[in-house]
């Protein structure tokens, strides 16, 4: 079993601005990002981000040292522009403008944040202990980039002595309508990775999990985790690889499994790096197998998009030939099958006609929007040939 050890503070985050704690989160890998790196090392789905996104964000970092003269600065200038979580508020949402982040963003900070702190305050009442919230990040005291931020500490009694002195960790989670059945069926992956990584950093043994499903009687759902020593080392080798072969070396992180956040970060990525228009290259090494094992499966699908082509025309006309059936009639049954006349109605707007008529308004309310993507484009013979080896 591993030695017990407190973590080492690396910056109190209770005067900086979102923003910045930002800059500060890229200097490590943050816990809540550890499931990312853990699942797709697992070669399993990661919904909200990817290793490339990771990477790109550690990427930017700069040294602590021109940070701290930074925050120091703005402390000397006045607040400019107050942190989102200021220590003193009501239920710790700030009363005060923030002008560094958008509107929208801010007002979910703000919610989350609101109902985190209502929910401690329930436990600390439901169990008749203080609990304390965290405004450090700490690091871990053997692995310097792996950082986390416990949202709160309680302090519960010690078994033996009865004191205040049994520290656990605290973790509050407001649940999505479309999730809370999940939750409370059992503790989702990407929670329990994080919960055991702050364990694994702080050296705390213990860790509770609290989700505020509604507001009814039994709306909060509780789990109660224990040190997994075992799964902590998997998910700290994972960490290393990535921050000592990626982040520190600069190469690269591929996704291991297709997902939305996956394709978006590869995309955005590339878009990024083509600032000019470079030739084509000829690629003889490393891709043939992966490009051919493409373009059978472009045939493949190319075969099946043409007989459901088929299929939908064929269905066409035999819903054609039914409705000649219907011509005086309203509905008809036959069997288990009902028809009937229906009526649409749509609306759309004419934007060539509203930018002509008004221009101004037209202006303020059509957003443009540049989506990177990826495609690949197959030769006409290339192609003719793999649909025949598919049919």
């Amino acid at each position: 079993m591993p030695k017990r050890y407190d973590a080492t503070p690396f910056v109190d985050t209770s005067r900086l601005t979102f923003l910045e704690r930002l800059e500060y989160q890229k200097l490590g890998i943050m816990a809540e990002e550890l499931p990312t790196i853990y699942q797709n090392d697992q070669m399993k789905e990661v919904e909200y981000n990817s290793v490339l996104g990771l990477f790109l964000e550690k990427a930017g970092r700069r040294p602590k040292e021109e940070l701290d003269r930074e925050v120091e600065k703005r402390r000397e200038e006045g607040p400019a522009y107050p942190p989102i979580e200021p220590e003193t508020t009501l239920f710790g949402v700030s009363r005060r403008p923030v002008v560094d982040v958008n509107e929208d963003f801010q007002l979910t900070i703000a919610h989350s944040y609101t109902l985190k702190t209502v929910l401690a305050k329930y436990l600390s009442v439901r169990f008749g202990v203080p609990i304390y919230k965290n405004t450090l990040i700490l690091q871990h005291p053997h692995h310097p980039y792996l950082m986390a931020r416990p949202d709160f500490i309680a302090l519960f009694p010690d078994p033996e002595t009865g004191e205040l002195d049994r520290r656990v960790l605290v973790k509050c989670k407001a649940a999505s309508h479309w999730k809370q059945e999940e939750i409370k069926a059992q503790v989702p992956t990407e929670h329990e990775i994080l919960c055991r990584c702050e364990m694994a950093m702080t050296g705390l043994d213990e860790a509770i999990l609290a989700y505020l499903c509604d507001n009814n009687e039994g709306g909060v759902v509780l789990y109660r985790l224990d040190r997994d020593y075992g799964l902590e080392t998997s998910i700290i080798q994972c960490a290393k690889s990535f921050w000592t072969e990626n982040v520190e070396a600069g190469v690269l992180p591929l996704p291991a499994v297709p997902s939305n956040a996956a394709e978006r970060d590869i995309a955005l990525y590339a878009a990024s790096r083509r600032q000019y228009r470079r030739p084509p290259v000829l690629i003889e090494q490393g891709m043939p197998e992966l490009v051919s094992a493409y373009t059978r499966q472009k045939g493949l699908c190319d075969q099946y998009k043409a007989d459901l082509e088929e299929a939908k025309e064929q269905l066409k006309r035999l819903e054609f030939d039914l409705s000649a059936y219907m011509l005086d009639r309203e509905e008809a049954t036959c069997g288990d099958v009902k028809m009937r006349w229906t009526r649409r109605k749509t609306r759309s707007v004419d934007m060539d006609g509203l930018a002509l008529a008004y221009p101004d308004i037209y202006a303020r309310f059509v957003k443009e929007k540049v989506t990177p993507g990826f495609e690949v484009r197959l030769k006409k013979s290339t192609q003719t040939k793999e649909t025949k080896e598919a049919a």
